[in-house]
Parts: structure tokens; sequence; C-alpha cells
């Protein structure tokens, strides 16, 4: 063996020490941003159109508010002092409500000296209107008033500070016997970045506390425990600086990052600690033990790294950014976890050995006591030995198994289906989707699809155009989910009922006059000099295929009122373009399924060609392959028979579990190939057993949380190390056994 003088395996220690703490302590910390923006799909054609969208009219992010119960007057009062506060915020862009919709009417129903109620009998038909009608901003029976918040561009503390200002309306709505109901996905994005802290602020203390219980007990030794714990706890802490160095910001994906690493280095670190037992237990001293530990290890636990990063890696390739910058942060951490694991942990152990004796400590040769027996009573060791056995002996009936299980898996992954919503990650019981709740139930668009129309000459000035797009818009309130269309085909045919009592457009010669002293009103509908229409279709959440039905029942309707003999390519002819935020989130949540295959099948791919290469053998890399198959089988069999859905914790879980599984079946063909089938079962098959217990029920930990993908991720990951568990000791020896490889020859010898 070669040696190592101590000073050198200091330093070794001591730089990754010095590198990931400058990184903890002194890097900056990534941001949290889930906006929208940040969800969708890179490849989406419909991308570019939104884009114009914002370009053009600064997007479509609205957020809804209600108040009602109580008596009708003092909702329509709480209801206009509410959208006097929002439209002085500098986050919102516009207010609907009906202190600005009906300014005048409200100002005179608002004055007592004038009457109050009694004065609708003068001012009630102005609610009486298509506009009312369409968006109900005031109903006196049963109280209720809307108000409708364009927001502009902006980031998530401005949309924070936003809904912080509305928690004294809140208190008095409460105060008065009514209350206030607040949604929209601006709100629905706050809640998911406080998901995203949650998991710093405790599903990380509570599986750090669960692994460390559970870590102590498996060792029996609080020493090894703290030496192993220390680097890795460290290198944890340094991963947001390395995010935060590389420019990049963290989301509800990314935010698993830091309990995935914690427990992927502790299953590494868990192997060396094991085996540093071993080689103290023979009698070798702390140092030499500590070489020895990470000569054994080196291998396994480099290639085992080097394929969980593949694992993690493949998820670039998702059409999603989050789930993108969720596999390069954890691909480049867990390399990063290399040098605490191989060169701090080692180090660590020998130092903290209480029966160190003095001496040179760099001699291989020296020990501290005549090498020791193993134990007379080792019931996980042979245990262990009992599970190798009975699938070395019996390989045939193991790997039927095997393939049932894949087969339930197959069916299972054939049935996923994708959570077509984020509010649905949320428990009912949680206070943004208990008002989301509240207002779907009353009838509340709380999507839209957003239409926009490119007209040959400015609306306005050609009436047969103005027409025909009044008629789509009629139209297309009638397609089924869809609640009102706003725009300036509504707004006209407001101001007609204002001054005609009529819900029809004006006279040709009035609209450019109307136009002109509404243009505040219409300044979010037009653009392009008039040229370029925007329709809001507020809408009822749907899910993908009846929004792609709703969008071709548009498509349908906008031909029929602007047929025209114009070919479909000549720019004279009206145009339509569909598209919207809400629509892309729906692309988002079916890109998933996407992302599942094309990262399962990367990673399986990958990691094979890996395999071969580094075993210098195709029959041990075919070899490896069904006990990691067993886990993401496993995954897909639970998701199926819980009804689990396909979400953005769910999506990624297949691969990383292929990434984590590989660790135990590398160090247990790296031990089979140097030694015998039950001294394999006894040291690395118990080593395997304990890093599974400890892993398995830290991932268990995870599934305390309130959040759905969280608390998902977890029970399938802890699915997933116990699957990898058979895998390793009853799969492997049989495919082993089948393929001809180490101990296939000759049964395991008797106990």
């Amino acid at each position: 063996m070669t040696k190592v003088p101590p000073r050198a395996a200091l330093l070794g220690a001591g730089l990754p020490l010095v590198v990931v703490g400058l990184l903890a302590a002194l890097a900056p910390r990534p941001r949290l941003d889930n906006r929208p923006t940040v969800w969708f799909p890179s490849s989406d054609p419909s991308l570019a159109r939104w884009r114009g969208l914002v370009a053009d009219f600064g997007g479509d992010e609205v957020v809804c508010l209600v108040v009602e119960g109580g008596d009708a007057l003092g909702a329509l009062r709480l209801a206009a002092d509410l959208g006097q506060a929002l439209a002085a915020d500098p986050a919102v862009a516009a207010v609907t409500g009906p202190g600005t919709a009906f300014a005048r009417e409200a100002e005179v129903l608002l004055d007592p000296d004038l009457g109050g109620l009694d004065n609708l009998r003068f001012v009630g038909f102005a609610f009486d209107g298509p506009l009312n009608r369409a968006l109900r901003l005031w109903e006196r029976d049963p109280a209720r008033a809307s108000l409708y918040c364009g927001l502009r561009p902006g980031e998530a503390a401005e949309r924070a500070a936003l809904v912080a200002r509305l928690e004294p309306f809140r208190a008095r709505a409460a105060a008065e016997g009514r209350r206030l109901l607040v949604a929209g996905h601006p709100v629905l994005n706050l809640a998911l970045d406080e998901a995203a802290r949650d998991v710093e602020r405790q599903a990380m203390p509570l599986l750090v506390g669960t692994c460390v219980v559970v870590l102590v007990l498996a060792l029996g030794s609080p020493r090894r425990a703290a030496a192993l714990l220390a680097p890795v706890g460290l290198g944890v802490l340094a991963t947001d600086g390395l995010l935060g160095l590389a420019g990049g910001t963290s989301n509800l994906i990314v935010a698993i990052v830091k309990p995935l690493l914690f427990v992927l280095w502790l299953a590494a670190g868990f192997h060396v600690v094991v085996a540093y037992g071993h080689a103290r237990a023979e009698g070798l001293a702390p140092w030499p033990a500590a070489r020895r530990a990470r000569s054994e290890k080196l291998w396994p636990t480099v290639l085992a790294a080097l394929t969980t990063a593949i694992g993690m890696g493949s998820l670039v390739a998702s059409d999603v950014a989050p789930i993108r910058a969720f596999g390069q942060h954890a691909a480049a951490c867990v390399l990063l976890g290399l040098p605490l694991v191989l060169g701090t942990l080692p180090v660590a152990l020998a130092l903290l050995d209480p029966r160190a004796d003095a001496g040179d400590p760099a001699d291989p040769a020296r020990v501290t006591s005549a090498p020791r027996s193993a134990p007379a009573r080792d019931p996980l060791g042979r245990a262990c030995v009992a599970l190798v056995r009975s699938g070395h002996a019996h390989p045939a009936a193991w790997l039927v198994g095997c393939a049932a299980l894949g087969a339930c898996g197959l069916g299972g992954a054939l049935s996923l289906r994708p959570q077509p919503h984020a509010l649905d990650y949320f428990r009912p019981e949680h206070p943004m989707r208990r008002d989301h709740d509240a207002l779907v139930r009353g009838g509340t668009p709380l999507a839209s699809i957003e239409a926009l129309v490119t007209l040959p000459a400015p609306l306005g000035e050609d009436p047969a155009a103005l027409a025909r797009l009044d008629a789509f818009a009629r139209e297309a309130a009638g397609v089924p989910g869809v609640r009102a269309v706003v725009g300036p085909p509504l707004l006209l045919r407001e101001a007609s009922h204002r001054t005609a009592r009529v819900d029809a457009l004006p006279a040709d010669l009035l609209v450019p006059d109307i136009l002109r002293r509404q243009a505040a009103a219409f300044a979010g509908f037009l653009a392009e000099g008039g040229r370029r229409v925007r329709l809001s279709l507020a809408c009822d959440e749907v899910d993908p295929a009846a929004y792609d039905a709703a969008c071709a029942a548009l498509e349908a309707a906008f031909a029929r009122a602007f047929p025209g003999p114009e070919p479909p390519g000549d720019p004279a002819a009206a145009r339509l373009e569909l598209t919207g935020s809400y629509g892309l989130l729906l692309s988002t949540q079916r890109a998933l399924l996407g992302t599942l295959r094309d990262s399962l099948l990367g990673t399986a791919l990958l990691m094979q060609v890996v395999l071969v290469l580094v075993l210098r053998s195709v029959r041990l890399g075919l070899a490896a392959l069904p006990p990691n198959a067993v886990p993401v089988a496993a995954i897909f069999a639970v998701m199926w028979a819980a009804g689990l859905p396909l979400d953005v914790g769910t999506s990624m879980t297949a691969a990383i579990a292929l990434g984590i599984a590989v660790d135990g079946t590398l160090h247990f063909l790296h031990a089979w190939r140097a030694g015998d089938l039950d001294g394999t079962a006894r040291t690395t098959g118990r080593a395997v057993v304990l890093t599974a217990l400890v892993v398995g029920l830290g991932f268990l930990a995870l599934t305390g949380s309130e959040f759905g993908p969280t608390r998902h991720f977890g029970l399938l990951c802890a699915v997933a190390m116990a699957a990898a568990l058979v895998g390793d000791l009853l799969v492997l020896p049989a495919t082993l056994r089948a393929l001809g490889g180490p101990g296939a020859g000759a049964p395991p010898a008797p106990a």
C-alpha cells in the first residue's frame, strides 16, 4: 500500500473544506423565482406569440379580488377603496372594478347626502349593461363586488408587497361581516415560492434529523457519525453558493437539490465509514485504516458519482427551464462531493478515532491491538448472506419476479397523466387554495385565453371589420369554458348602453370619437395604431384537452367571422393568434411526460455505456441492468397503485432513482469481483442495507411536507431505495448466476 504522509492527507482533506467553506460563507445566495415565465416550455410555438403580447400590451398577469357578504352598499364601498389602493401600487398596470368602471355611479350611491341606494332608480341602469353582466363587477343580491387587477411585468418581491397590502382590507372585510377572496396566478406563484422556502425551513431539518438519528444507531459511534456529517453538511450549505456564483436562481424544483445531495453524499460516505470500521476491527491503526477504506471505496464511489451525475444531467434535455436547472445544478454538485467523501472524510475518521495511539501514524503496518475476530452474532450480516444465497440459488424465480414487476411498472408508466394545475400541489385547506376554490365555486373565471387579432386597417376606420370582430367576440363568449370576452367590442357596446341603453355597437361615425375620448380604457387592448386588437377571454381553469378544444372552437369562430376572399397567407387578411400564460403553463404540464421519457431513456443508455466501459465487461454491464430497473419499475407501479399524478417532482424521480440505485450495485460488484459471495454479503451487503435504511428513512421524512411534489418525491425515492435493496441483494446475484458472472461457477459455501 502506498505510504501517504499525514501532512499530504491533511492537505487533501483541508483544501475541499476551504473551498466549500468559502462557498457557504461568502458566495451570493440565489434568489427564488417561480414566475410563470420561468416555467414556460422553451419549444412551445405560442411562446413567441406570448412575447408579442407582452411587448404590445404588457402581459396578462391578473389578480382577481372578490368582496362578498354583508350589505351591497358596504361591499361596493370596500371594493371602491380597494380599487383606489391597488391603482396606486407601482406593480399594478390597471384595475377594473366597480369604482373604476362605474366611477360616477358609485360616487352617487356611496354619498349618503345624495340618498345612497335610493339613487339606484337613476343610475342603476349602468349596472345592467354588458360590462357588468360579463364581469359581475357589482351585484346586489347577494352582495358581491369584483376587481380585476392587471400587473406589470416584475419581480416576486413586488407581488409579495402587493399581496401584503391587502391584509388590512381582509381585516376590514372580516370586521364588517364580509370576506375578501384573492386568487390568480401571481398569488399562486407566491405560494410556490413559500413552498420552496419550506423545503429548507421544514423538510430539510426533518430529513437531516432523521438521518442523523438512524446514522448514529446504525454505526454505533457518534464520533464516526460526526466525521461523516460534518463535511457532508458543509458541502450541502455550499451548494447555494455554487448556484449563486453561476448566476442561477432557485425555485420549487431546484430547492430539492439540497436534501437530495445530503442523502446522496451520506450514502457514498457511509460505505467509506463502514470500510474504515472493518479495517479498524482487523487491527489496523486509524491512518492505515483510513487509507485502506479510501482505497477500497475509491473506484465504486467515483463511478457511482459519475453515473448519478449522468442520471441528474439527463434532465437538461427537459423543455422546462427549472427542471433543466435542477439537472445542471445537481449533476455539478454530485461531483463536488467526491473530494469531501474521499479526501476529507477518511482524515476526519482517523482524527476523531478515540483509540488512536501515539507513534508514526503513517506506518501502514502499525496496529493498535491484535486483530479482532468478527462478532459472534451478526444478525444483519447473516440475513444478507441468506438473501444473496437465495438470489444466487434460484435465479429463474427472481428474474421472473423482476420481469413481472417490470411489466407492472410499464403498465403504470403508460397510465400516467400529468397534473394539469399547479394549484393541486397544495392541500385543500391551504389559505391560497381556499380562496381560489371559493371563487371557482362562485363562477369567477381565473384563467384567460388571449386572442390577438391583426386587422387590415385600424379599428374605427373599417366599420365592417369592427362588426366582424364583434361577431367573433359574441360567438367566442359561447365557447364552453369561456365566461366573458373583454376587449374593444365589449367596451364600445358598454358606451352605447350608457348613451342609448342598447347592447349594440355605436354608430360608425361615433366609434372614432369614443376611441379618442376613452383612450385610457382602450389602451390595454389596441396596438400598432389600432390594427392589432387584443381580446381577453376570461375562462374557467380546464385540463389541456379542454383547452385545446376551446382554442379549436375559437379558430373556427374566427374563420366564420372573417371569411374573406383573401388567401390565408395574404398580408391584407385578418389574422388570429391565440396565446396566454395559462396555455403555456398547461403546456408545461404536458412537457413533463417528455421529461420523464427522455431523462429515463437517456440515463439508462448513458449509464449502461459507462458501466460496460468501466467494468470492462459487457456481461457485468448487462448484469447491472435488471437490479437497477427494479426501483424504476417499483416507482411506476406505486404511482399507479396510489393514483399519484405526474408533476414537477414525480417527473424527475425515475431518472434520479436510477442514478441512486446504481450506487449499491457498483459497490456490490466491486467487492464481489475481489472476494466471495458470503464475504461480500456480510460486509458490502450489510453496508448496502444500512445505507438504504438511512437514506430511505431520510426520504420518508419529506412525506410530511404540505407541498405535493415534495411529498411525492420523498415517498417515491424511499420506495426506490427499498426496491434497490431487493435488486442488489436478490436480483443482482440471480442475474450474475444466469449470465455466468463472478461467483457463478459454484454455489455459496454453507454457513
